[in-house]
């Protein structure tokens, strides 16, 4: 039979396992948020016609000046070792 002083010790590193699994699961779950940037946040409120002037009109008050930029950078990321 366990004695009490390992059956305590034992509980305690359960407890302890439980709390590291906690904090990473936690970490692990949080590691992908990222703020919403406003461009996001402007397609969100983008017209829901498919008439060809809101279209027109959302693609004139959409911003593509980073587009390259964001391209490249996917590209690389793609390429990468």
């Amino acid at each position: 039979m366990i004695n009490v002083k390992s059956k305590n010790f034992l509980i305690f590193l359960l407890l302890a396992a439980l709390v590291l699994a906690g904090i990473w699961y936690f970490l692990l779950k949080n590691k992908g948020f990222e703020l919403i940037s406003p461009d996001i946040s402007r397609l969100n409120t983008q017209s829901q016609s498919d008439e060809v002037s809101a279209i027109e009109k959302d693609l004139d008050n959409t911003d593509f000046a980073d587009l390259d930029a964001e391209l490249a950078d996917i590209e690389a990321e793609l390429n990468a070792p």
